[in-house]
């Protein structure tokens, strides 16, 4: 017996039929059922079901993963199933438990297995994130264990919406940010003279600075000492409390001995580093 879920109304029998049952196009004992579960015929209707054409399908569909179901059904009618979205009365009121025999359900592997072609339709794919099953048959009521109330609504989907376009737009703003650092970077690194060091965006931004600094400092050294540019004053720099005045000085004397230096790379290295604080 396999454990099984399905958003449905756990008071009306109906709603655990299969479309075509519930139009009286398919009723156990027919042609349909007597076929079995691992018939061709069976296993490519079964295929158009899991890619959308569900109207006449003598399917039930169940997820073994709730969560799962919700977090990726959020194409068609599984979202007035699950949310009420478009449609409030169509909402199921319950998530319903199963238990059900193996030998009643088909999986999106058991079609890809008779029908391999059917691995490049979409709704398979769907189907495997949804962790849906289907059902053959008319009579899973009588597997139920147990049933929940459905605790998603319209106003949870569209809080929903609004966190995945507010983490979209942080992402988005991230790239933008990252690609601008880039170019940054790759502007001070290119031959001539890069523009000065900007004292008030190194307090703005003050602990970046400093973590930015530190690491340059210590995977420099050598070159800095080679090079005979002295770190004394600005080893030890703590950009927030320093006045703007001395901070100034000191970092731009060690930015022109830097750049006044004969070592190519350690000139890049630095560019490349202090790029955003310019």
């Amino acid at each position: 017996m396999k454990t099984v879920y399905r958003f449905c109304d756990a008071n009306d029998s109906t709603t655990c039929l299969s479309n075509a049952a519930q139009q009286c196009m398919s009723l156990p004992g027919d042609s349909w059922q007597v076929k079995g579960v691992r018939d061709l015929k069976v296993l490519t209707r079964a295929a158009e079901h899991m890619d959308g054409k569900t109207s006449l399908s003598p399917f039930v569909s169940i997820a073994t993963n709730v969560l799962e179901l919700v977090k990726w059904g959020v194409s068609g009618g599984l979202l007035d199933i699950i949310y009420g979205v478009d449609h409030p009365e169509r909402r199921a009121p319950h998530i319903v438990m199963f238990q059900v025999p193996y030998a009643a359900i088909i999986s999106p592997d058991d079609i890809t297995a008779a029908i391999p072609e059917a691995a490049k339709l979409s709704g398979i794919a769907r189907s495997r994130m949804e962790t849906e099953l289907l059902y053959f048959g008319n009579d899973i009521k009588r597997y139920q264990k147990s049933f929940s109330e459905n605790p998603y609504t319209n106003q949870s989907y569209q809080a929903h919406l609004h966190n995945e376009q507010q983490t979209l737009m942080q992402e988005q703003q991230a790239a933008e940010a990252a690609t601008t650092l880039q170019l940054e970077r790759l502007d001070a690194a290119k031959v001539g003279k890069p523009r000065s060091l900007s004292t008030r965006r190194i307090q703005e931004n003050a602990e970046a600075f400093k973590k930015t600094f530190s690491a340059f400092l210590a995977a420099q050294s050598v070159r800095l000492s080679t090079a005979k540019i002295d770190t004394t004053e600005v080893a030890n720099l703590g950009p927030r409390a320093t006045p703007a005045i001395e901070l100034g000085r000191k970092l731009r004397q060690f930015d022109e001995d830097i750049q006044a230096s004969d070592d190519l790379l350690l000139r890049q290295e630095w560019l490349a580093a202090s790029a955003t604080f310019r």
